[in-house]
């Protein structure tokens, strides 16, 4: 069975007699995971929020073909969005990306960034100041380490992707931060060992020296979801951690240069369930805070909660929940407006059907903008503030599509 399979079988977590968020630091390496103290201030979720409301969506605009259960990726470049996702083709998952203007309208065709005859997987991307690096778990005939591609501005693949993390132990999920000048990378591997690590790895320019990964964390717990934070100053990472059944969210912070910092925490103070680890977690910093967010079975119903995490690393405050008013919610994505207040995008199941809804969260979450594809479904969202209005991916069984999302004031 392969590390990627492993995630559905082997997971939940036992962290020790740790129960709640009170308790000592986490030792780095070790299997104990505690929390350090809570801060106690603020009793609302987001700062700022109550300004603007989702108003309305275009009609979707197809980007291409989606076999499979795609996920996809997206970003923004201050002119175009880049959406990258995972194709079946000919037996073998392909990476593919495209481009949509201002407007959400395609810009070119899609193109096929992996290698026919290569096994790829978990795409993630950023601009990098002249075109968009693309970065995905993959290898021949099986997945296992990290490959990194460009497309240029033009959105056309641009030389061959190339091998950037190597060793015995398999690499994954990876997430990726731009800086501007440099970038950040973050994944899971699950080593040689059996045991599970976090790496992170910043470089300071795009084109600079090669330094060495960061590991972070290791341990037996089975790792997932990893997602890369960047504040202007520092860096954090949160993923799931899990032995049965997926268990805790826990959240790591280093330094600009890679250098651990503090301690790691753990942002859930119960099992959050489930034994399919990905898709499960989104988190965005907010200018003041970090906010994470995750899917969590709740007698016997999805739902998706979130919480505040100062730069410190510490819970803030009370989790509250982003799916109010949906039978069932998970796939979380965040992304932040710049005045303090949030977009979430959910995938909700009604009634045998499969859609997206789109939510502003400030100091309550109420009204939402539910978006589908062509064939009357959409999951996975992935969501991009353009300042003015957002870019939300989705996919469907006709492909992956992406909307524009207007906003404005709250009726």
């Amino acid at each position: 069975m392969t590390p990627r399979g492993a995630l559905g079988v082997a997971l939940a977590l036992c962290l020790g007699a740790c129960t709640g968020r009170g308790g000592g630091p986490v030792e780095r390496g070790r299997d104990v995971v505690s929390v350090v103290s809570v801060d106690a201030s603020a009793d609302r979720p987001v700062a700022g929020g109550g300004r603007r409301c989702v108003l309305r969506a275009a009609p979707p605009e197809p980007l291409g073909p989606a076999r499979g259960r795609p996920r996809p990726a997206v970003a923004w470049n201050g002119s175009r969005v880049g959406v990258t996702w995972t194709d079946l083709r000919d037996g073998e998952n392909a990476v593919l990306f495209a481009q949509a203007g201002v407007s959400g309208e395609r810009v070119g065709a899609a193109v096929r960034v992996s290698e026919r005859g290569f096994e790829a997987w978990a795409p993630t991307l950023a601009w990098e100041g002249t075109g968009w690096a693309v970065v995905f778990e993959g290898g021949v005939g099986k997945r296992g380490d990290l490959y990194q591609a460009r497309v240029n501005a033009q959105g056309i693949a641009t030389g061959h992707p190339w091998r950037i993390t190597r060793g015995r132990r398999d690499d994954m999920a990876p997430s990726l931060v731009s800086t501007g000048p440099g970038y950040g990378l973050a994944w899971v591997s699950a080593e040689e060992d059996r045991r599970w690590s976090v790496y992170g790895w910043p470089r300071a320019r795009w084109d600079g020296p090669r330094a060495e990964p960061v590991r972070l964390l290791n341990t037996s717990l089975t790792l997932a979801s990893p997602t890369l934070l960047w504040t202007g100053q520092a860096w954090a990472i949160a993923c799931i951690a899990a032995r049965r059944e997926a268990s805790s969210v826990l959240f790591l912070r280093m330094e600009a240069n890679g250098t651990p910092r503090g301690s790691v925490t753990r942002v859930t103070d119960a099992p959050v369930g489930g034994l399919d680890l990905d898709g499960r977690l989104a988190a965005v910093w907010d200018g003041s805070a970090f906010v994470v967010a995750w899917s969590e079975l709740r007698e016997g119903a999805w739902r998706v909660l979130a919480q505040r995490v100062t730069p410190r690393g510490n819970p803030l405050g009370a989790s509250w929940e982003l799916s109010t008013g949906a039978p069932e919610a998970t796939a979380p994505a965040l992304a932040s407006l710049g005045d303090g207040s949030l977009v979430v995008a959910l995938e909700v199941a009604r009634e045998g059907q499969r859609r997206v809804w789109v939510r502003v969260v400030g100091h309550e979450v109420t009204e939402r903008l539910e978006l589908q594809d062509a064939d009357g479904e959409a999951w996975a969202p992935a969501v991009v503030s353009l300042g003015g209005g957002l870019a939300v991916a989705t996919a469907s069984r006709r492909g992956v599509s992406l909307h524009r999302v207007e906003l404005g004031p709250c009726p």
